[in-house]
């Protein structure tokens, strides 16, 4: 591996670290977590002030109703990036305010419903455009939708039958994106025994889209896992956060308590 690789895998395994997090020096301030609540005539509202505005607007949504949503970034137009501290590039995002209509249950076509709401309006007030894949009865991504760029995990690839832990399985799927289109993608996270101790093993016969076997492997995990696909404008890489879906919960204490959600058959 040459040196001009490997440094650019350290730097966006450093950037990877402060995903989400204010940097000092940048004017813009950014809030830790997007806000939820309810209005006055029944409809749920979500304010979220972010690089990422609708990332985080989704984080929000789906820890509120333990659903499973994923999220892509796209490779950002130089008018979404500006410089930040020490002059790196960093993107430029901002605030992000929805009112949509309260889900009345869990079901797939209210979870699709839902979604979309937040999502056209979203594209109502922002530069970059997203759109709504649902993946299974359980999972939906959220991919964007620029004209003339193709979201980087519709690349087609093929990866062999061996069996394999989730992780691995992962790496590889990243790492065969990376040959491709000549960008690092880099996994990164906190250390989950589920991924790193579960085998499974993928069967195509022909090469299909990265992120559907990407939700293959990680739909054979024993709780549903949620990714985050981040473009670092600052090194040119993307880098992947899996995390377990979960449910937030406020005991009459007014403690908060997450609650991992179990995957079962669509």
């Amino acid at each position: 591996m040459s040196y001009k690789i490997v440094a650019a895998l350290i730097a966006c395994a450093i950037n990877f670290i402060a995903f989400g997090q204010s940097v000092p020096g940048d004017s813009q301030a950014y809030k830790l977590h997007a806000t939820i609540g309810n209005t006055q005539d029944g409809k749920l509202s979500i304010e979220a002030s972010s690089p990422r505005p609708l990332e985080q607007a989704i984080t929000a949504l789906r820890r509120q109703f333990g659903w499973t949503v994923d999220y892509e970034d796209p490779i950002y137009e130089y008018s979404q990036i500006k410089l930040g501290y020490q002059l790196k590039p960093r993107l430029l995002g901002g605030q992000f305010k929805a009112n949509i209509s309260m889900p009345v249950n869990n079901s797939p076509d209210v979870k699709s419903s839902t979604l979309s709401e937040l999502i056209q309006q979203f594209n109502q007030q922002s530069e970059t455009k997203f759109h709504l894949l649902q993946e299974s009865a359980t999972r939906f991504d959220i991919v964007p939708d620029i004209a003339g760029q193709k979201p980087i995990l519709d690349t087609t690839i093929k990866i062999d039958d061996s069996a394999r832990t989730i992780g691995d399985t992962v790496n590889i799927i990243l790492s065969e994106i990376s040959k491709q289109k000549g960008i690092p993608i880099i996994r990164g996270g906190l250390i989950d025994n589920d991924l790193e101790n579960t085998r499974i093993s993928l069967k195509h016969t022909a090469a299909v889209p990265a992120r559907q076997l990407l939700n293959e492997a990680l739909n054979k995990a024993r709780t549903q896992k949620v990714w985050v696909l981040a473009f670092e404008p600052a090194d040119n890489c993307f880098y992947l956060g899996i995390e377990t879906s979960v449910k937030a919960e406020k005991l009459p204490s007014g403690q908060m308590i997450v609650h991992p959600i179990l995957n079962r058959p669509d």
